[in-house]
């Protein structure tokens, strides 16, 4: 199977709109001559177009992908993509594991957003949890694929508006979740309709000051050969749950390490 194609931002950096606050980006990546596979911590709707936006400075000037051009996959929901085509030509990829596959296999790298809907719309009071969905595979995607796992996180979102509900028991009632992969129909709260159902909507964010971390690469292979004593074996990725558990328990805390740090530097939602 072809990779999918997508291109570079650095070109179509005038073309994207400019919709939401502006973002604050922190890096601190030290490996920047291979592929790797970029988990990020996913915030509200709008968090997906700050990624694209901020790709050129974020991900491309400072993780150095500006320096070899390598090409960077944005793994984005099939629904985005059916309402949304044009994100592909900002390097949005449809998220599906054959198109990552793909991706990883021809020597790219790739943004994943493990957790999702459920993750993006947790409610205001869960905004300092990270979860990634509780879902493994991506880590076991990096272990087969022997890319390491760079971690993004950012703060600041889930302050734009605010999720009350997150609502998957009505998405599965109303058949969301059968039909458009969606496993949540949140309650929000924001401007400028106060509260409303969906997300369907488009609201006006609050000016909060958003903050996004690149954090150092996590060579989950190398993590996992240390923990077992013997070189990584496909078997181990394959028939062994606990090795990709354990991790993936590393990527989620460290992240939540860094998300905690981030929070502490705020004093107040919104105001930062």
């Amino acid at each position: 199977m072809n990779p999918p194609s997508f291109v570079d931002l650095a070109a179509l950096d005038g073309e994207v709109p400019d919709l939401i606050p502006v973002a604050i980006s922190r890096d601190a990546i030290e490996n920047k001559d291979c592929a790797s596979l970029l988990a990020t911590l996913r915030s509200l709707s709008a968090d997906r177009e700050t990624t694209l936006r901020m790709r050129g400075r974020i991900l491309l000037t400072t993780d150095g992908y500006n320096e070899d051009q390598r090409p960077l996959a944005v793994m984005v929901h099939d629904m985005v993509m059916r309402f949304a085509g044009w994100i592909h030509r900002l390097g949005g990829v449809l998220a599906d594991r054959p198109n990552l596959e793909a991706v990883l296999a021809a020597g790219h790298s790739a943004m994943i957003y493990p957790g999702g809907s459920r993750e993006t719309f947790r409610p205001f009071w869960e905004r300092k949890q990270v979860t990634l969905g509780h879902r493994t595979g991506f880590v076991k995607q990096a272990l087969r694929y022997r890319v390491p796992i760079t971690p993004v996180v950012s703060v600041g979102m889930h302050e734009t508006f605010f999720v009350l509900w997150r609502g998957a028991w009505l998405a599965n009632r109303l058949g969301i979740t059968r039909h458009l992969r969606a496993d949540v129909f949140p309650i929000v709260a924001g401007l400028p309709f106060g509260v409303w159902l969906g997300v369907t909507f488009p609201q006006l964010p609050l000016p909060a000051k958003l903050t996004v971390e690149v954090l150092p690469p996590i060579d989950v292979a190398h993590e996992a050969e240390q923990r077992l004593g013997r070189p990584l074996l496909q078997s181990d990725i394959d028939d062994d749950p606990d090795l990709s558990h354990t991790m993936f328990h590393l990527v989620r805390d460290r992240m939540q390490s860094a998300l905690d740090r981030l929070y502490a530097e705020r004093r107040y939602p919104v105001l930062g």
